[in-house]
């Protein structure tokens, strides 16, 4: 566990699973890698919500550490090879029904990310999600502490994957990362006005300070 500014962060446990969903849900809406997978029409909500609970409340293969001040404010979501992209087949045929045609656009974006995807034992940070009501309030930085502290205690490096904009204006989680003791290592084609990232960091890396 880690506590810093009034802000715990614990494992998830069973009776959070559906406010993770709505978390990570109300956070990753309008973020572009996501919307090439739920698109942006009015279903666009509902479809990622239902890929949040497959991914939270199915079989599990990672783990999900919540941040809570007065209830749950944001959900980091790790796990380490070989179940990075670890589906069942049920997972993996919830998932066709969720998306539809848009599985074809979401299993294109998968390949291109595993074609960089570390092939050497690390701690792959999937997701990081504050909710938008709790952003700029250090919550982000104590998931990311507690994230860092478990790769360091198991001499793991880690890895993610992340987007730079165009727009410098735009609030960028690359910054974030970086403090943390991440580096740039690939950048892929993205979409209109943002350029996809994979970040690494070594085991002992500097942390930034909470």
């Amino acid at each position: 566990m880690v506590k810093a500014n009034g802000i715990l962060v614990r494992d998830m446990l069973p009776g959070d699973e559906e406010t993770v969903v709505e978390v990570l849900t109300d956070a990753f809406l309008g973020f572009p890698p996501v919307q090439i997978v739920v698109g942006t029409d009015s279903g666009a909500k509902d479809r990622l919500r239902r890929l949040n609970r497959l991914t939270v409340a199915g079989p599990r293969s990672s783990r999900f550490l919540v941040a809570e001040r007065d209830g749950v404010l944001g959900v980091l979501q790790c796990s380490d090879p070989p179940d990075c992209f670890k589906m069942d087949g049920r997972q993996m045929l919830s998932m066709l029904r969720i998306l539809g045609p848009r599985v074809v656009a979401a299993m294109r974006m998968f390949r291109e990310v595993g074609k960089v995807h570390p092939k050497t034992p690390h701690r792959h940070l999937s997701q990081v999600a504050v909710h938008p009501a709790a952003q700029g309030q250090g919550v982000g930085s104590v998931l990311m502490a507690a994230y860092c502290e478990s790769c360091d205690e198991d001499g793991l490096p880690g890895y993610l994957e992340t987007v730079a904009w165009a727009d410098p204006a735009k609030p960028s989680q690359q910054k974030l990362y970086e403090r943390y003791g991440f580096v740039v290592t690939h950048e892929s084609p993205g979409g209109e006005g943002w350029t996809g990232l994979s970040m690494t960091r070594e085991p002992g890396a500097l942390s930034g300070a909470l």
